[in-house]
């Protein structure tokens, strides 16, 4: 009787492989809106102040932002409503400033609202209102 020996031999053969790759990770920054961005509060009379323009500041990022400081440039142009620092939440969250003008010469002002983000984003608004005054009307009675 003959006997079938079989014999399964596996050969294995080595290699290395190497892989190389980059991760860049970004951190969460907030993305800050204003609006509106330019205003013409038109003519007022010298002396007087204007209706209020609410300034909307909306953070639509991820991550919370700081409001570090905000400046006017014509002193026609009031600040009302609105703190430095300031922080806004993520996600839609809002802080509002709010601008009278008052002006102090019968002429045209311009102005500009800066409101600077601590991600570095400087955020403004122009500004424009135009002074003038009242005559009296004489009448003969």
């Amino acid at each position: 009787m003959h006997r079938k020996i079989t014999q399964t031999t596996h050969l294995i053969i080595g290699f290395t492989l190497s892989l190389a790759f980059a991760l860049t990770a970004h951190a969460a920054t907030g993305a800050v809106t204003i609006s509106p961005t330019t205003y013409n509060f038109g003519n007022e009379t010298v002396g007087l102040k204007s209706p209020a323009l609410t300034v909307t500041v909306t953070n639509t990022g991820a991550k919370a932002v700081n409001v570090t400081s905000f400046q006017l440039t014509n002193s026609a142009f009031q600040l009302t409503q609105g703190i430095a620092p300031t922080k806004i939440s993520p996600n839609g969250a809002v802080t509002y400033y709010v601008v009278l003008f008052a002006p102090i010469a019968a002429q045209t002002s311009s102005g500009t609202l800066t409101v600077n983000i601590d991600n570095g984003q400087r955020l403004t608004v122009s500004l424009k209102g135009g002074g003038t005054t009242t005559t009296a009307k004489a009448s003969l009675t």
